[in-house]
């Protein structure tokens, strides 16, 4: 008990405010104390969440719980004597008047906290001041009206208390404060920090902010400064101590994470030559580089790069399929001449459904470009025309029609149904294109070197 009443009186002597406006602005406990009682309004004038209010008399008070965050209030108790006093205003009972709140009235409650100076009964009587080093006549001193309330609503912090000794005559308003602070707040201390700006920098600040207690405050870094202000700072852990003008400590630690490295891989693909970072690269390979980021941090570049020397336009084909000889590339069939797109022919082989001249673009590490135009026959399997020794497509045909042999020096004719010969020719080579435009639609039949005869329909 000496301990804290010697606290408490230093704290008076050396700087316990008279008249202060706040205790702890952030706080929701407000206290009201006088001695006649009368009608107290409180105008709950500030949207503070949570608040709780506490009123000490001697005698009777109406509470009156009034203003725009009036809801805001969430419990309100009374201790005192409760004694009748029909001089103020005629209230003789006392009486809480607070909608969505815990109301309660609590008579001669026992004390938490004992001054020398106060009432001496062991119990909340009544209270009108906030000289904690004088007898209070009977009544309570603020400190034990305090600790008191503090022990009604745990977790609260006093945010304000308005001492007085006569009737009630003006509406409180709780954004005026009050006029007396008996606890002091408990010391702590917060830390403002600046961040590392780029990965391997020390230049990080730190700023120690003291609060409560009672001032001035001194500050020690662990390993630092005797200063509220640390600079220079790499990654690592701080801790800093602030000790006020009665020697009690606190201490908080702050984490300076450095930014991470910016690395970047880029994966490219060129024809022939790539310029980077104004550099000119003509051979395949993994190239490295330092960039300054929009952030001024240095930016570390990969480059994982393909050179491309030109693809191969080569294209083998068969009857009826093309292939382009680059493998592992990326293809467009093309319809020549106009070059036009074949709707989904993006194979490395590609075999027409109709007759005609195609070529391919070929992409390939970067490179593009396109290959010469072949001539296709294509044929349906159920459309050629067969013996031991030549194949016929397209049949049925229209205006030409192929021959596939063995045979590489002979002749062909064509009959019509009647035996009569209609067209006759050479074959040169394995392969032999055979205009029918002067043909009439209708049955023939084509003999190569007077072999076995098939059936041949123009369309």
């Amino acid at each position: 008990m000496k301990k804290i009443l010697l606290a408490f009186s230093f704290s008076f002597l050396g700087g316990l405010v008279a008249n202060a406006q706040f205790c702890n602005p952030n706080g929701n406990l407000i206290i009201y104390t006088n001695y006649d009682g009368g009608t107290l309004n409180i105008n709950i004038d500030e949207n503070v969440p949570n608040i709780k209010i506490g009123v000490v008399s001697y005698a009777a008070i109406e509470i009156n719980i009034i203003g725009t965050y009036a809801s805001n209030v969430t419990e309100v108790v009374y201790a005192g004597f409760n004694g009748g006093n029909g001089g103020c205003n005629g209230v003789n009972v006392t009486a809480i008047n607070s909608t969505g709140s815990t109301n309660t009235i609590n008579t001669l409650p026992p004390e938490v906290l004992s001054n020398p100076n106060g009432a001496g009964s062991g119990q909340l009587v009544c209270a009108y001041s906030c000289d904690l080093m004088t007898w209070q006549g009977g009544c309570n001193t603020a400190d034990e009206v305090e600790s008191y309330f503090l022990d009604q609503f745990p977790g609260s912090s006093v945010r304000s208390h308005t001492t007085q000794y006569n009737c009630y005559t003006t509406t409180q308003l709780i954004s005026a404060g009050g006029t007396c602070c008996a606890t002091p707040q408990p010391l702590s201390v917060s830390i403002d920090t600046t961040g590392i700006s780029c990965n391997g920098s020390c230049d990080g600040t730190a700023t120690a902010l003291g609060d409560g207690g009672t001032a001035p405050y001194t500050y020690q870094w662990t390993g630092g400064p005797g200063t509220d202000v640390w600079t220079g700072l790499c990654a690592g852990t701080y801790t800093v101590t602030v000790t006020d003008d009665l020697g009690a400590t606190a201490q908080a630690t702050v984490v300076f994470t450095a930014p991470a490295i910016i690395d970047t891989t880029l994966y490219d693909t060129a024809c022939m030559t790539y310029v980077f970072n104004g550099n000119t690269i003509t051979q395949s390979g993994t190239y490295f580089d330092t960039l300054v980021a929009v952030n001024g941090c240095d930016s570390f570049i990969t480059l994982d790069l393909v050179i491309g020397t030109g693809v191969d336009l080569n294209v083998t084909q068969t009857t009826t399929t093309l292939t382009s000889a680059q493998a592992g590339a990326t293809y467009q069939w093309l319809s020549c001449p106009a070059n036009t797109i074949v709707a989904g022919a993006t194979a490395q082989a590609y075999s027409p459904t109709t007759s005609g001249q195609y070529s391919v673009v070929v992409s390939y590490q970067g490179c593009s470009d396109t290959s010469a135009c072949f001539s296709v026959l294509p044929v349906n399997v159920a459309h050629i025309a067969t013996n031991s020794e030549f194949n016929v497509y397209p049949n049925p045909a229209h205006n030409e029609v192929y021959i596939e042999s063995a045979i590489t020096n002979g002749s062909y004719r064509i009959t019509d149904q009647l035996g009569k010969t209609v067209l006759t020719g050479n074959i040169n080579g394995t392969k032999t294109v055979i205009s029918l435009s002067e043909l009439s639609a209708g049955l023939y039949f084509l003999n190569i070197n007077e072999a076995q005869p098939i059936k041949l329909i123009k369309q």
